[in-house]
């Protein structure tokens, strides 16, 4: 309630005079403390491995507006990590980026290593999140006319 106060300060100021109070509480919300973060619940990590997954959606969802691909085709997409950490964090949120990015199927690979022969390099649209390269293959996808006019420029 203190949170929503400086948003819709009449609805809680009432709300907060039909709650039962303990004894020593302020009788207005208005008077009471903002709440304030606590430092004991940072995590740096957890912060820095969601900033990545939404670098990777970013990218992925810049993929599809650059090559017109409609919101309800679902593509397959591959990502080439050169750390095995990113690997680790990027495999570990593949649902969730596999539904906000409206794939059907994720791959995540190491830099370097072969694309297997599942697509052809010339049909893949590539975008960079951070140091993560983020793949998805255009055939089946973009239009006959569509993927001459993506080999040719």
């Amino acid at each position: 309630m203190r949170l929503l106060h400086p948003f819709m300060p009449f609805l809680t100021e009432e709300i907060w005079q039909q709650l039962p109070k303990p004894s020593g509480a302020p009788q207005s919300i208005m008077i009471t403390l903002y709440p304030v973060r606590d430092v004991r619940f940072y995590d740096d990590a957890s912060e820095a491995s969601m900033a990545l997954v939404q670098k990777v959606i970013v990218a992925l969802r810049a993929i599809r507006a650059d090559k017109g691909i409609p919101s309800a085709t679902r593509v397959w997409h591959c990502w080439s990590v050169n750390d095995d950490y990113k690997k680790t964090i990027l495999d570990g949120y593949k649902t969730i980026i596999a539904e906000q990015g409206k794939c059907r199927e994720v791959r995540v690979r190491r830099a370097g290593s072969s694309l297997g022969g599942e697509f052809s390099i010339e049909s893949v649209a590539t975008a960079l999140a951070g140091d993560v390269e983020v793949m998805v293959p255009l055939e089946g996808v973009v239009g006959a006319q569509d993927a001459a006019q993506e080999k040719a420029s």
